[in-house]
């Protein structure tokens, strides 16, 4: 399983070479996209290649209404959905079994959103999913296909290249398997309790994040998803926000110099691991916040309904953006080269 195609705009810069021999009983289309000026007539967004029913066929119309044809599946958003000029990200996941089925469409500008599980559907062919290049009309900013599921947002994740500190050392998180150890920021060994990857089309939301050494406390450079939550303490959290640590997500703390987006390969494959007690690894001394049972069940369309609160809230406080920017400001006051 992994992503047959993407394309950078119009081009296609990623083809798997088994593309055709891969298996579509589940799959994901992702893309984003907007129109460059107002339509008359509906467009085409997205369509399959057989000119059949069967193709998967994804639209917009005058009216700002997204529509999205597959098979026996048909389904339209509320009229002013999107209008020209802004861009939609659109996430569509398929399964022929019904259990990891969602469709998710999100405008970028406006912030409307919705999300639903369209059900038993799958193609028969690669031709019935792989599109048409788009009319002029259309602006393509990243469009990719997968033949396995994925959550329309990343899970906080490391590149398996990332190296944690362990009993004895460090190892990269490639060579980790459950119940090995790790040191935590508390200062103690944590058994894993479970492992798991998941390949993301390294563009928009997706796109990781390199964090640089020696910011942060890094030893070595590291790749991580954006969603990911760094550990951070000291008297500017103190002073800010009232309590000794505070989570923030890398994509709110990123700076030219200590945290960059990187789009220099097609995909990017995050591990994400869970502790029998929820803790931060250590990356040198960079403390990154472990998974959350409940963020992991989330992401798999499962039930967090009887989860005690551990296991669906982490253990510090989150903070947001203007949160995050203004402790960058105050670090950079007091200790420039930490910021």
């Amino acid at each position: 399983m992994g992503w047959l195609a993407i394309w950078d705009g119009r081009r296609l810069t990623h083809l798997d070479r088994h593309a055709r021999d891969a298996d579509l009983s589940q799959g994901t289309v992702r893309f984003e996209m907007s129109l460059r000026g107002e339509v008359q007539v509906p467009v085409i967004l997205w369509q399959g290649r057989t000119g059949t029913p069967r193709d998967l066929r994804i639209l917009c119309r005058p009216d700002g209404v997204i529509s999205l044809e597959h098979g026996g599946l048909l389904f339209e958003s509320d009229p002013g959905f999107v209008y020209a000029g802004e861009p939609i990200v659109l996430h569509y996941s398929w399964d022929r079994e019904g259990r990891a089925d969602l469709l998710s469409m999100t405008n970028s500008q406006t912030g409307a959103h919705l999300t639903l599980r369209p059900g038993c559907h799958a193609p028969r062919h690669l031709s019935e999913i792989v599109p048409e290049t788009p009319g002029r009309a259309v602006s393509v900013a990243y469009a990719g296909l997968a033949n396995h599921p994925l959550p329309p947002h990343p899970l906080p994740g490391l590149s398996g290249t990332t190296r944690l500190r362990i009993p004895g050392g460090t190892r990269p998180v490639e060579a980790l398997k459950p119940g090995m150890e790790v040191l935590t920021a508390g200062g103690k060994p944590e058994t894993i309790r479970w492992i798991g990857t998941t390949e993301h089309m390294a563009r928009g939301i997706c796109a990781p994040i390199l964090l640089r050494a020696p910011y942060f406390g890094l030893d070595n450079d590291i790749l991580v998803s954006r969603s990911q939550r760094l550990c951070l303490s000291g008297c500017e959290v103190d002073y800010l926000f009232g309590v000794e640590k505070v989570l923030a997500k890398v994509d709110d703390i990123r700076r030219a110099n200590s945290a960059q987006i990187d789009l220099s390969s097609p995909t990017f494959t995050s591990y994400h691991l869970l502790l029998d007690d929820h803790e931060c690894l250590l990356s040198g001394r960079c403390a990154l916040d472990s998974n959350l049972l409940g963020e992991v069940l989330e992401a798999c369309g499962k039930s967090t309904a009887t989860l005690a609160g551990e296991d669906l809230a982490p253990a510090w406080p989150v903070i947001d953006r203007a949160g995050a920017q203004a402790y960058l400001d105050m670090l950079s006051q007091n200790r420039p080269a930490a910021a």
